[in-house]
């Protein structure tokens, strides 16, 4: 019975997608089937289901079905009328770019943020010296 209960686990984990939704996509979900959501609600769900994006916790298809439902439900939720009763275009923009999976990509240089991606770190193996070496060698025959 343990040897079942034991292959049935690995056989669930060997099948890649065992991390659940985040916890704020899931209150998001929840609050409109209720009806109550706004945009506080909405961004919390946001950054939560672009952390599990970028810790690599979920694929890219997934990824960019919710944030065509975020984008619908913020159209939804800031509808605004002119004094006449006319639909006034709202200011709030969700952007969504494709970017390199490079930490702080933004903030240090590309060899900082190289050496940090798991990616790349895992690939070349940086925490060791040879490592280190292959990631320098990339910067010179690049640079």
């Amino acid at each position: 019975m343990i040897r079942m209960q034991n292959r049935l686990l690995a056989d669930y984990y060997a099948g890649g997608a065992y991390y659940a939704n985040s916890v704020s996509g899931a209150i998001y979900e929840l609050m409109s089937q209720l009806g109550k959501t706004n945009n506080e609600i909405l961004w919390l769900a946001i950054v939560g289901v672009t952390s599990k994006y970028i810790f690599e916790q979920m694929d890219t298809y997934k990824y960019a079905e919710k944030l065509e439902t975020f984008k619908d439900d913020r159209a939804r939720l800031n509808i605004s009328r002119n004094e006449d009763g006319t639909l006034q275009n709202s200011s709030i923009v969700i952007k969504s770019e494709d970017e390199y999976r490079f930490m702080m990509f933004r903030h240090w240089s590309l060899y900082d943020s190289m050496y940090h991606s798991g990616y790349v770190s895992s690939k070349l193996g940086v925490w060791k010296d040879a490592g280190k070496k292959r990631l320098n060698n990339m910067f010179a025959k690049m640079g």
